[in-house]
């Protein structure tokens, strides 16, 4: 309790972890939205993201598969989102990284798919030339 009261008492040691919280918030913020997610404007320690192709509770299951804690809300009008804590900044890159293999496995088919659906006439182009 003690401890407490000191940290509150240091203004700068508050300002200090503040601005750290921002500055890991916004890097993670800009990491999520490079791998597509949608990341609502926070001025929190929390994001809360979306994914447009990819399930809330698929990224929830399999980051839980991997000890990574972050919160899934199985509630109407937020059902694909999903609440991640501002950690350090290793959590956070851990995060990161072990989002992007499951986002790959998607884009992997997605690819696929269209390469499939661009390769399908040309084969019957050129099936018809022979």
């Amino acid at each position: 309790l003690a401890a407490g009261q000191a940290s509150v008492e240091d203004e700068r040691y508050f300002q200090e972890t503040c601005r750290r919280v921002a500055e890991t918030r916004d890097r993670s913020a800009a990491a999520l939205r490079g791998l597509g997610f949608t990341v609502l404007p926070s001025l929190t320690n929390f994001l809360f993201v979306t994914h447009p192709k990819k399930e809330a509770p698929v990224i929830f299951e399999y980051l839980r598969q991997k000890n990574i804690y972050i919160r899934y809300f199985r509630l109407p009008r937020i059902e694909n989102y999903l609440r991640i804590t501002i950690g350090t900044d290793e959590q956070m890159d851990r995060l990161i990284d072990a989002i992007e293999p499951v986002l790959a496995g998607f884009l992997t088919v997605a690819v696929g798919v269209t390469l499939l659906s661009v390769m399908l006439p040309l084969i019957g182009i050129l099936g018809s030339i022979g």
